[in-house]
């Protein structure tokens, strides 16, 4: 296995910066404490943490995964075979459908009847598409209400996974289960056929894995459908927000400011592109940049300083600090333009690229 990357929590005791992360602090002798993602404990714990860490691993954790469809009848059979070809034994599949017109529904009963027990396919009543945040919320709201499961996977209908994806991220998880954490992988990027168009989507669309909480304010570098993450990051990201452009992004943006954040550079699954995408990715070439030049692409200011706001709120609900990076995005809130390019600028808040960060600049909120 490659080596995975911590992009969050990698600082030891007792070196710790202040305002560096969120803190989540218990008065209580011998409790957890997090400061930017670390784990301490007292002393007369450390024995106890051991003893409870032999037990849970006695058996692989049980990991359910969360399927979202919408008329996916083409690639949806070739995805499914790829979930049950996982070499991790002990997991579950759950499905939700967002309105269908196609025979995906009939697909998804034939799969559940076939699979059995390993598979629950959610009752949807909705006639109407509500779109994959809406859709991927009714599978959050299922797992934390139904599944007891330590650690789940979002996926997306038209990819194709890797037999090691969940095992492998299994091991790369950082922390342990009492500390939200995230870890993400790379990407192959394949055509609507599957034939080969990048072997790293990480570098097919110029990303920067390494990039903290900084940078994730701005510009999302966590794909949702490369991720493994606990029970502990969905029960902090729960309810999503409507402030969140997207779930993962959300979930990264509290991974990254409340616990552990990781990154794999094993490609771990391929990632289709056709007609149809619902996000996508598209090369780094002269067409894309002058649609982000023209700022056409991308998540607005507005959006951005909104989505922060709710992840300030969060922390603040749930008894965390508020991060130095995120106080410093939001103190720009309201700067005149240079004032506040200057501010994003020494802050960190850019997005990887000059073009990118075009439309970021010249912004008006």
């Amino acid at each position: 296995m490659v080596g995975c990357m911590p992009l969050s929590g990698f600082r030891k005791a007792p070196i710790l910066a202040p305002g560096v992360g969120a803190v989540k602090r218990e008065d209580s002798a011998g409790e957890r404490c997090y400061h930017g993602g670390f784990e301490m404990r007292s002393r007369g714990r450390v024995q106890e943490t051991a003893q409870d860490t032999v037990q849970v691993n006695q058996g692989p954790p049980q990991v359910t995964i969360l399927l979202a469809t919408h008329n996916g009848e083409r690639w949806l059979p070739e995805q499914l075979d790829s979930l049950l070809a996982q070499d991790h034994p002990a997991l579950h599949i759950a499905i939700r459908d967002d309105a269908s017109s196609d025979a995906t529904p009939s697909l998804l009963a034939a799969f559940q009847e076939r699979a059995g027990s390993r598979v629950t396919v959610l009752d949807n009543s909705t006639h109407t598409p509500r779109g994959s945040k809406a859709n991927f919320a009714g599978l959050i709201e299922h797992a934390l209400t139904r599944r007891p499961d330590s650690h789940f996977l979002f996926c997306d209908q038209d990819d194709r996974w890797h037999p090691d994806k969940i095992s492998t991220l299994l091991a790369a998880l950082p922390g342990d289960a009492s500390a939200p954490a995230l870890v993400c992988s790379d990407m192959r990027v394949v055509g609507s056929a599957g034939s080969p168009l990048a072997n790293s989507f990480m570098d097919y669309q110029r990303l920067s894995p390494a990039a903290g909480l900084a940078r994730l304010l701005v510009q999302n570098h966590v794909s949702g459908c490369a991720s493994l993450f606990n029970r502990a990051a969905l029960e902090l990201a729960w309810p999503l927000p409507p402030a969140a452009p997207a779930h993962d992004w959300w979930l990264a943006l509290l991974c990254a400011a409340g616990g552990r954040l990781a990154y794999c550079p094993q490609a771990l699954l391929d990632y289709r592109q056709h007609a149809d995408n619902a996000v996508g990715a598209q090369g780094f070439n002269a067409r894309y940049l002058w649609q982000r030049a023209r700022g056409s692409q991308g998540t607005s200011l507005a959006q951005l300083y909104s989505q922060a706001e709710a992840l300030w709120e969060r922390l603040q609900e749930r008894g965390y600090d508020c991060p130095k990076a995120l106080a410093s995005f939001l103190a720009t809130r309201g700067m005149a333009r240079p004032r506040r390019l200057g501010a994003l600028w020494s802050g960190g808040h850019t997005r990887s690229g000059l073009a990118r960060n075009i439309p970021l600049w010249l912004e008006t909120e």
